[in-house]
């Protein structure tokens, strides 16, 4: 026997998940969550900050600011969420690769695209939980120091 044919496939499932769509699963949670970081900040800080001196209230004709920062926080949600179920399914899709659940998978690693799959489950759940956060802080806070 050709030792070659001994060797068994370390993710025998591989083409059952798109290798860019595990990326996706990893990356778009952390990713979106630093955009909405960004851009809100941006956004806020130039609103209420454009000179040398801070402003007391948003200026006229920034109104459409908060809906903007609204805009950016729920597309980095729904993003976020889009990732975790891609995962999910990519999980569905290979969790039969290698015996065991998903306490074996995370231990030793077996079964590259069901490990991926895992990894960005947990990443998408975790943003999930940051990105959310960081609307409720948009919410709660008021902008340039105005209580409305």
């Amino acid at each position: 026997m050709n030792p070659r044919e001994r060797v068994q496939d370390p993710a025998p499932y591989r083409q059952r998940a798109s290798l860019a769509w595990l990326w996706f699963g990893v990356i778009a949670g952390p990713l979106f969550w630093f955009v909405q970081e960004w851009l809100n900040y941006a956004f806020s800080s130039y609103t209420c900050y454009p000179g040398d001196t801070p402003l007391a209230a948003v200026p006229a004709g920034w109104n459409w600011y908060r809906s903007g920062m609204y805009g950016i926080d729920a597309a980095a949600f729904l993003v976020a969420l889009t990732a975790g179920y891609v995962s999910w399914r990519a999980w569905v899709a290979t969790r039969g690769e290698k015996p065991g659940g998903v306490d074996e998978a995370m231990e030793l690693g077996e079964g590259r695209t069901r490990f991926f799959a895992i990894w960005g489950m947990m990443y998408s759940v975790a943003f999930l939980g940051v990105i959310l956060f960081q609307t409720i802080a948009s919410i709660m806070v008021p902008l340039c120091g105005d209580s409305t």
